[in-house]
């Protein structure tokens, strides 16, 4: 196995993180959700064989990656009462629901992992951002917030989208399903025209039969009226929302490329990593550290 590091929170930073120091094709990838766990150090050791294997997918480009501890309330007794999200930035950890105080753990994470990326990557690297499941969710919405360094995104089973758009079919759509209401998170701007040239790479399997990665239990789950009106817009299962995604973005001029799994479910096999090895050598065109 390569050699990595864990590196822990510090009073600069407030997340952990594994780093893998390979060359000059910079990679941040987020893990998928995890088991319950007691405390916030044991999520290193759920998330470990995921950093291995990611660092295994990403052998021949001889890449450093960086993958950020991103706690969820529902699966640490720590924070039982608090529905705060970190690994997929909901609208609470985003400021965006009147009255929610966030408590600094949680207080704007895709900030917290901007540090992280500065950190190790430098201010004006370019970089890959991707992730599975609830990591790719991270990755979504990351790379829409801050696309000023991303060269290439990476969507595996992400099973819900932020769309770049106020609205789809006459219907608002406000963060973090789109960016009706994005005027509301502090110290952001978003550009799409810069966002609308970086290719995506969007993968899921055929028989991802369920939304496991909705946001609405965490902001909008007791308004089912928004829930119904979401899932009947967007989509009611993975699958189908990823495709409605894929759709929108090919239809208004982005760079996707969808890849559907057969046979498969919520996961990935050998030939889902082939087809995104061949989309990082054909799409994504490496550049060196600093620009």
């Amino acid at each position: 196995m390569s050699n990595y590091f864990y590196i822990p929170p510090s009073t600069k930073i407030k997340y952990g993180y594994f780093l893998h120091k390979g060359g000059d094709n910079l990679i941040l990838w987020g893990h998928g959700s995890s088991p319950a766990y007691e405390r916030y150090e044991d999520l290193g050791t759920i998330v470990k064989p995921e950093f291995e294997s990611t660092i295994d997918i990403f052998s021949e480009y001889d890449a450093t990656i960086i993958m950020p501890l991103l706690p969820r309330d529902r699966n640490s007794k720590k924070y039982p009462n608090l529905k705060m999200d970190a690994q997929i930035l909901t609208q609470e950890t985003m400021n965006l629901v009147e009255g929610v105080k966030p408590i600094e753990f949680f207080l704007r994470p895709d900030l917290e992992v901007k540090k992280i990326v500065d950190k190790e990557f430098g201010k004006t690297a370019k970089f890959t951002v991707g992730g599975i499941s609830a990591g790719a969710n991270m990755a979504n919405r990351f790379s829409i917030l801050h696309p000023n360094n991303i060269k290439g995104i990476i969507l595996l089973l992400a099973g819900d989208f932020i769309y770049p758009t106020d609205r789809v079919e006459k219907t608002d759509l406000k963060y973090p399903f789109g960016l009706a209401d994005i005027n509301q998170i502090k110290d952001i701007e978003v550009d799409l025209s810069k966002y609308k040239n970086i290719p995506q790479f969007v993968f899921v399997g055929e028989n991802d039969n369920k939304l496991k990665n909705d946001p609405l239990p965490f902001e909008l789950y007791n308004n089912k009226g928004i829930a119904n009106k979401m899932k009947g817009l967007l989509g009611t299962t993975q699958i189908d929302r990823t495709k409605h995604y894929a759709a929108f973005l090919k239809a208004n001029g982005y760079k996707v490329t969808l890849s559907i799994g057969k046979g498969i479910g919520h996961g990935i096999n050998n030939q889902t990593v082939e087809e995104l090895r061949n989309w990082v050598s054909n799409d994504v065109t490496p550049v060196n550290c600093t620009v």
